[in-house]
């Protein structure tokens, strides 16, 4: 993928516990699982990735998500969204800072629909 695609701190927070709070949502962990997705160690495994970038205290990240882990988070912010509104039910605790989750979500899966990373998703 050659676009670049930056997240703030508060945004890549906020992306960590929009994950988190799916994990915690015990039936939709297992809908993602069962369907054959993504198992919920798989997306705490990236949490865990995300909170190693956060250490670093940065105030930007740029092209942190490799194109695997962007087909998880896409996966988890449909099923998510939709079969649990998990991001309603939570939304306290996701949104971080000065980030408005529902806007980062937006544009993180505009990013990764868009042709160039959508092409690169598919051929993995």
């Amino acid at each position: 993928m050659t676009d670049n695609f930056t997240l703030s701190f508060d945004e890549l927070v906020s992306i960590r516990n929009y994950l988190v709070a799916t994990v915690l949502d015990f039936s939709d962990a297992t809908e993602i699982s069962i369907l054959g997705m993504f198992s919920d160690d798989e997306i705490l495994m990236e949490v865990i990735k995300i909170k190693s970038f956060l250490l670093q205290n940065k105030k930007e990240y740029n092209n942190v998500f490799s194109s695997g882990e962007y087909k998880l988070i896409k996966i988890c912010l449909y099923h998510g969204n939709l079969a649990l509104g998990i991001y309603d039910k939570y939304k306290p605790q996701i949104d971080y800072g000065s980030c408005i989750f529902s806007d980062t979500a937006e544009r993180l899966l505009n990013y990764i629909n868009s042709d160039t990373v959508s092409a690169h998703l598919s051929s993995n």
